[in-house]
């Protein structure tokens, strides 16, 4: 990801779960990650949506006003071979993981 990142540029990281595997993330070489950062100056934020629990309110409903005006759009993906019921939540959950997903994935109970 580096190799795209401008000199000076930052980088906001909103989740991550692209880099998860069965047994939590995919190891980097950390030796690189610290070079490429300090020697580019550049800059990684991690943004949690819980730090922002006091804004939820207010930015539910612009959200919901932007969704009746049709100026969001949501993608939902079931997934392909997800299932439906309570026991296909597994599948969603490796569905998710996978990273084959486009969207949020929903499974239908």
């Amino acid at each position: 990801m580096f190799e795209h990142l401008a000199r000076r540029g930052r980088l906001i990281n909103i989740g991550a779960t692209s880099g998860y595997t069965s047994v939590g993330y995919a190891p980097i070489k950390i030796d690189d990650f610290i070079v490429k950062l300090h020697y580019g100056a550049r800059t990684v934020i991690g943004f949690l949506t819980f730090d922002y629990k006091h804004k939820y309110e207010e930015y539910s409903k612009q959200l919901s006003e932007y969704y009746v005006k049709n100026k969001l759009k949501i993608k939902v993906d079931f997934g392909v071979n997800v299932g439906e019921g309570l026991e296909a939540v597994s599948n969603g959950l490796k569905y998710l993981h996978s990273g084959s997903n486009t969207g949020k994935v929903l499974v239908k109970l």
